[in-house]
């Protein structure tokens, strides 16, 4: 859309410009004629004194009465300097090589926008986790009009841009290089919570190492605690990195258009990873029961007709679970979570009832989605749109 109104804006100035004079071209052909005596230094009113050229008198001299619609005469001069010696086909050439400069100008610039090809990378074995959310940024893209696919390795697939996910699994210095070497751009997406022990330093030496090869476009991640700890990184600082906000949203793609009880209450999370935490959490909600879901009939069969409890992996300061939430959402299933990142929670506080350390847990509390107004504040494809238009892209 910017982009669009930057093209048509300069369509205006270059018409304002060129062809506006062309519209008031004087049918006087003797102007500034060699033969003309207009500047005859014989000519003894040259400039004479007794001359009423400004003469203050003259009433007609800027008259701001004078409005007559044919008195054109500074754009005739205009007119006549640019184009006194163009005939009619020399003229429409003329109009025609602008727009064409226009044009090329416009897409030179901006044609990385429209029509990429874009290859979204992650691990085999990480996308059951994230199947929903990648499905959901391929639905974007081809909304958008781009090409997207996914490659669930880190191997160089020729592409204008490059989603590189889940930075916890090395990835290869020549991956990277490959990039680099064919011109093409990526953006790195952190996908895991940075409040994890030692991750701090974890994903600083790892982020450090693949951008000092190559500058990433961006880093995109799903929470406002990711945002502020990748913003204390001194390599994302000294590199002018622009950190992007572009959690799971919205999505048509995990709709699944089902129905909420307050009173019965389920978890989605991975055995072993969780079971800790689930055990705690039965303390508070006696009847709860867990949810096995990999694929989307299996988040359509067996979510309908449950609340949904949000359980972190960490319980403290962290990051909202988006990842499962955003499908949840927009099925118009009600979230009950665990405290959040205070950042996170202010965000989705009108949709999301937060457990309160001091507080008991009230039934009543318990919010019902308006999906609609979900979908107009968090929009997966507006999110995105928003981010490419804002980013650094190369000429080609």
């Amino acid at each position: 859309m910017r982009s669009s109104l930057f093209f048509f804006g300069h369509l205006h100035f270059f018409f304002c410009l060129y062809l506006y004079p062309f519209k008031t071209l004087p049918e006087d052909d003797d102007f500034l004629d060699p033969d003309d005596d207009f500047l005859d230094l014989d000519d003894d009113d040259l400039l004479d004194p007794a001359d009423d050229l400004l003469d203050p008198a003259d009433d007609d001299l800027l008259d701001p009465a004078d409005d007559d619609p044919d008195d054109t005469d500074g754009i005739d001069i205009l007119g006549d300097l640019l184009l006194d010696d163009l005939d009619e086909p020399e003229l429409l050439l003329l109009i025609i090589i602008i727009y064409i400069i226009i044009i090329i100008n416009f897409f030179t610039i901006n044609f990385i926008h429209y029509n990429m090809h874009i290859s979204i990378h992650l691990p085999s074995h990480i996308y059951k986790y994230m199947f929903q959310f990648c499905d959901a940024l391929v639905f974007s893209f081809q909304e958008l009009g781009h090409t997207c696919t996914i490659n669930l390795n880190y191997r160089y697939q020729k592409s204008d841009l490059l989603i590189i996910m889940f930075l916890a699994c090395p990835i290869p210095k020549q991956f990277i290089l490959d990039i680099k070497t064919n011109n093409s751009s990526y953006i790195f997406y952190m996908t895991e919570p940075m409040n994890l022990p030692n991750s701090f330093r974890f994903y600083k030496i790892r982020l450090l190492q693949r951008i000092k090869l190559l500058k990433p476009l961006a880093i995109w991640t799903y929470s406002k605690y990711n945002i502020h700890i990748l913003n204390s990184f001194p390599c994302i600082r000294n590199h002018h990195i622009k950190i992007h906000y572009v959690p799971p949203a919205y999505s048509p793609v995990y709709d699944y258009n089902l129905s909420s009880n307050p009173l019965m209450y389920a978890s989605i999370a991975t055995k072993g990873f969780y079971d800790q935490r689930f055990e705690q959490l039965a303390i508070l909600f006696p009847s709860i029961t867990n949810l096995s879901c990999w694929t989307h009939s299996q988040w359509k069969e067996q979510v309908d007709g449950y609340t949904i409890i949000n359980v972190h992996k960490v319980q403290h300061n962290a990051p909202l679970e988006l990842f499962r939430i955003a499908p949840l959402l927009s099925s118009g299933i009600s979230v009950v979570s665990e405290k959040s990142f205070i950042d996170d929670e202010t965000l989705y506080n009108n949709f999301i009832y937060f457990l309160n350390d001091n507080t008991p847990f009230d039934s009543n509390k318990i919010i019902p989605v308006d999906k609609e107004l979900y979908k107009n504040t968090f929009n997966m494809t507006s999110i995105i749109q928003d981010s490419l238009a804002s980013l650094p892209w190369k000429k080609k």
